[in-house]
């Protein structure tokens, strides 16, 4: 248990002696651009606790965003939680609003550019995105099990037929 403790610790170390050194002009050039960080289903704004910790460290603005992924439908979720996050980041940035999601947290993105406009400059990135659908979603989004564990959110992640992803332009 020692030894695997001692790793963990010598692996914790040696990522730090790898953190690039911020200058102050690259500091203070950051402050002006906030992202915002999208989890995904079932979970918090927990998940991207690690992201928005180096993202602060480095300088940016960010804005973390905690939506109840199991129980409303995309466009509620997107609306309600995404879009004051954004807003907020419009309120506090002089640049660019960059976007990092997890998961089903990209398709509320999707959603949200719908019908909005970042900034010019703004990037968005998205980790692990079911931009194709959830082949669970599609075998099993007719089942009341299926629809408890997930929510209506989880439910609409198929690209069958006239499905919500279906709808989705791609993000500009």
């Amino acid at each position: 248990m020692r030894a695997l403790v001692l790793s963990a610790l010598a692996i914790l170390l040696s990522a730090c002696a790898l953190q690039p050194k911020v200058s102050q002009q690259q500091f203070d050039e950051n402050q002006k651009l906030c992202v915002v960080l999208v989890h995904g289903l079932w979970r918090s704004g927990m998940a991207m606790t690690v992201i928005d910790r180096d993202l602060r460290a480095n300088g940016y603005l960010t804005e973390v965003v905690d939506y109840p992924s199991t129980r409303h439908e995309i466009p509620e979720l997107s609306e309600r939680y995404l879009a004051p996050a954004v807003e907020s980041c419009r309120e506090r940035s002089t640049g660019a609003i960059h976007i990092v999601s997890h998961s089903m947290g990209g398709i509320l993105v999707r959603d949200y550019l719908q019908h909005v406009r970042l900034p010019q400059g703004s990037r968005v990135v998205m980790l692990s995105p079911p931009n194709r659908g959830s082949e669970l979603s599609e075998r099993f989004g007719d089942t009341w099990w299926y629809q408890a564990i997930v929510g209506p959110a989880g439910v609409s992640l198929s690209d069958e037929g006239e499905d919500y992803l279906t709808r989705l332009k791609p993000v500009r």
